[in-house]
């Protein structure tokens, strides 16, 4: 009778103590939730996730962010996976909450977007002030000292054989690094 007494405690215990886990854990994911991160979008209408190694490097200087460069894998295995990288500089009024395009007024070269996917056949597919077509929009939505999120569309031109491929339906969520 005891034995079943103490299985009985033991087993309101464990389930205590998960529950009590449970709660935590999901208190932690409101501010970090790691799983979600990603970059996706739909290139010439295929959609594409990159949900491996997602970072958002940010240059701050001295509290005003002028740099941030947001990437991701669609594998973990860096050397053969496809990837997807942007970044964004602006000296004048550093980077906030708000749409940046390209093309920019060629003269300003305090600010600079550029986009690259690598995949694995070794294509690079670029967009930036410095190659035509010059079509690319990123909206920053959300950035604070945990994470970046926001939305982006345009064009990516292929240098070696000129092919242009359509970006839409851009979303990124990436936890940042100082």
């Amino acid at each position: 009778m005891k034995t079943t007494n103490i299985k009985g405690n033991l087993t309101i215990i464990v389930l205590l103590l998960g529950a009590l886990l449970v709660n935590c854990s999901k208190k932690d994911d409101e501010n970090t939730p790691i799983s979600n991160y990603h970059i996706e979008m739909k290139m010439n209408g295929e959609h594409k996730m990159f949900n491996k190694l997602i970072v958002a490097q940010i240059n701050d200087d001295n509290g005003e962010i002028q740099n941030i460069v947001v990437s991701g894998l669609k594998d973990m295995d860096a050397g053969f996976s496809d990837g997807f990288d942007f970044t964004i500089m602006d000296l004048d009024e550093g980077i906030t909450t708000k749409t940046y395009l390209n093309p920019v007024d060629r003269g300003n070269l305090n600010y600079e977007l550029t986009s690259n996917f690598y995949n694995t056949s070794e294509n690079l597919y670029f967009s930036s002030v410095y190659y035509d077509p010059e079509e690319f929009k990123i909206t920053i939505t959300n950035l604070n000292a945990n994470y970046v999120e926001g939305t982006f569309s345009g064009k990516m031109k292929n240098l070696e054989n000129q092919e242009i491929i359509d970006i839409t339906d851009g979303r990124f969520f990436a936890p940042t690094r100082f």
